[in-house]
């Protein structure tokens, strides 16, 4: 049987094979296929839903081939260019998106490219306009803030306007676990950013940088 060779290559029982193909592919695949019919009109290939996760006005979002939505998330896709989710994207489980906390103050745009992993815990809020680069691979805990707060402003945070100028990261760069990056940052091409950093300016392309705040160490 067909299961039976996929557990042989891996050195697993056959019953665990199947189980764990359920939790992985067959479940996600099942709610994916649903929402498609339902709910997304922009897909272009299979989508992979886990279980307790939320997709927010997935009118605004447009996915690609082969993208994974781990389990028990938030997707908030409301904003005004809305999200752009390229080919075999995967966020990891637990993972929030959020653009816009108040309707009379919507966020920007959100891409993120083809072949990106970003794993679990992620939190990604935007204002301002992000984009993640292709072949970009992120590890756990990751926390996005293209926004900022109007500090003058004495009556209260939710009073305040929200000044942003957005996040880019480059292509195949490689992030380690727990990376907060701020708003207005630029991260290059082939950068590598070492875990728990703080990246709070820029980092050019080729750089490996860590620490907190995050400081260029080395060129690749």
């Amino acid at each position: 049987m067909w299961y039976d060779r996929f557990a042989s290559t891996r050195g697993a029982d056959p019953l665990l094979a199947l189980r764990w193909m359920w939790y992985r592919a067959a479940g996600p695949y099942l709610r994916g296929w649903w929402y498609r019919v339902w709910n997304f009109r922009h897909t272009s290939g299979p989508l992979f839903i886990g279980r307790g996760t939320s997709v927010w006005f997935p009118e605004k979002i447009r996915f690609g081939k082969w993208v994974f939505l781990g389990r028990y998330s938030l997707f908030n896709g409301l904003c005004k260019g809305g999200v752009t989710i390229g080919d075999r994207v995967t966020l990891a489980e637990g993972f929030w998106v959020q653009g816009t906390a108040h309707l009379n103050n919507p966020g920007d745009t959100l891409v993120i490219e083809d072949h990106v992993y970003i794993g679990p815990g992620a939190v990604i809020g935007f204002h301002g306009p992000v984009r993640i680069g292709s072949g970009t691979a992120i590890g756990a805990k990751l926390q996005i803030s293209a926004q900022s707060h109007d500090l003058s402003v004495l009556d209260g945070i939710s009073t305040a306007t929200v000044p942003s100028k957005g996040i880019t990261i480059g292509r195949h760069c490689w992030i380690g676990n727990d990376v907060k990056i701020l708003d207005g940052v630029e991260i290059g091409e082939h950068a590598v950013i070492g875990a728990g950093s703080v990246v709070t300016r820029s980092i050019p392309a080729r750089s490996v940088a860590h620490g907190s705040p995050c400081r260029v160490v080395r060129t690749r």
